[in-house]
C-alpha cells in the first residue's frame, strides 16, 4: 500500500515538471517566432524602420512579466496583430507612410484635395497583416505634396467620411453627402480654394489598372464628369486638358455620367467650373505606382495653373 502511494506521487511529480518542461519551450517558441520574424521583416523593408517596431509588446521584458497566466486571454498579447506608429527614415523606397503624420495643409489653398471613398485602398499584400492599408488618403497626401514641390499650396481632407455617415444614421450610399458637407465648409474657410480634386480608387485589376513608360510603372487614370448641372462643360474641359497631357497610355479617357441625383450626374462638381473626379488605378495596383502618375498629375495642373 505504501509503494503504491509513492509510485502514484512520483507520477504526479513527472506529470508537473513535463508541464513545466512544456510551458517553458512554448514561451520561448513564442518569442524566438517574434525575433525571427521581426529580423526577416527588417530585410524585407529594406531599411525602412516598421520592423523595428512590430513586435515590441510582444518582447519587451515589463510587458512580459506581466503577463496573467492564469487568464488565456492575456495570450493575445503577444499576438502580431498591431498597428504600427513609427517614423520613416529617408532611403530610396517611397516613404508613403510618412506623409501621414508630416503633411501639413496650407491655410491658403489653391486646391482642395479630399476623397468621398476614403477606405479604398491599393495593394498592401506585405503590410495589411499588421493593419497598415495605402488608401486613396494617402494618395491625397502624395498629390499634395508633388503640388508643394511645385509650389502651389494645397488642403486635403482630414475628416472621416465614415464617421460623418455614422453620426448622422446614413448609410455608405450617401457618401457624397458627407464628402460634400466638408467640401463646403473648406470653401467658406478658405476663399483662395480654386480646384477641387476628388480621388478615387477603381476597382479594376492590373490588366486595366496599371501601365509600363519607358521601363517604369504607373497606375492609370481615368476622369468622371458628371453632366448634370449648369457648369458642367467646364469640368469637361478641366479633365479633357489633363487627358490629353497624360496620354492615351496613361489615361483611361473620361466617363460622363448622367442623372440628377447628388451621385450620378453630379458628384458634387456643381460646386465650381474647376472640379475633378479622378479614378486612380485599381485594387491591384502598389502605391508606387500610385505615387508615379500623381507625380505627373501635379505637372499637369502646374501647366494649367500657369496658362491661366
Amino acid at each position: 500500500m505504501k509503494k503504491r502511494f509513492v509510485t502514484k506521487k512520483k507520477g504526479k511529480v513527472l506529470i508537473l515538471k513535463m508541464l513545466s518542461i512544456l510551458f517553458v519551450l512554448f514561451i520561448s517558441c513564442v518569442v524566438t517566432f517574434n525575433l525571427l520574424l521581426k529580423s526577416t521583416l527588417e530585410k524585407w523593408l529594406a531599411n525602412i524602420d516598421i520592423g523595428k517596431n512590430l513586435f515590441t509588446d510582444a518582447t519587451n521584458q515589463n510587458a512580459f512579466l506581466s503577463l496573467d497566466l492564469l487568464d488565456p486571454k492575456e495570450m493575445f498579447r503577444l499576438s502580431l496583430n498591431h498597428v504600427i506608429d513609427v517614423e520613416i527614415e529617408e532611403d530610396d523606397s517611397f516613404p508613403a507612410l510618412e506623409l501621414v503624420t508630416k503633411h501639413e495643409n496650407s491655410d491658403q489653398p489653391l486646391i482642395y484635395i479630399y476623397n468621398t471613398h476614403d477606405t479604398e485602398s491599393y495593394d498592401s499584400s506585405l503590410l495589411e497583416s499588421y493593419n497598415i492599408k495605402y488608401t486613396t488618403r494617402i494618395g491625397s497626401y502624395i498629390l499634395s505634396e508633388h503640388l508643394r514641390d511645385l509650389g502651389i499650396p494645397s488642403y486635403v481632407e482630414t475628416a472621416s467620411m465614415g464617421e460623418y455617415l455614422k453620426a448622422n444614421g446614413l448609410s455608405y450610399n450617401s457618401s457624397y453627402k458627407a464628402s460634400r458637407y466638408y467640401m463646403e465648409e473648406r470653401l467658406r474657410t478658405f476663399p483662395t480654394i480654386k480646384y477641387t480634386i476628388d480621388l478615387h480608387r477603381d476597382s479594376v485589376g492590373r490588366n486595366v489598372g496599371a501601365t509600363s513608360i519607358d521601363g517604369k510603372s504607373y497606375a492609370r487614370v481615368m476622369f468622371v464628369v458628371g453632366v448634370g448641372y449648369e457648369c458642367s462643360e467646364d469640368n469637361m474641359a478641366l479633365a479633357q486638358k489633363i487627358h490629353e497631357k497624360l496620354g492615351t497610355k496613361l489615361s483611361r479617357g473620361i466617363l460622363e455620367r448622367t442623372g440628377s441625383s447628388t451621385v450620378k450626374g453630379i458628384y458634387n462638381q456643381d460646386v465650381g467650373d474647376t472640379a475633378l473626379l479622378l479614378e486612380v488605378g485599381g485594387v491591384e495596383n502598389t502605391i508606387e505606382e500610385v505615387n508615379n502618375t500623381l507625380e505627373l498629375i501635379a505637372k499637369c495642373l502646374f501647366e494649367i495653373i500657369g496658362e491661366e
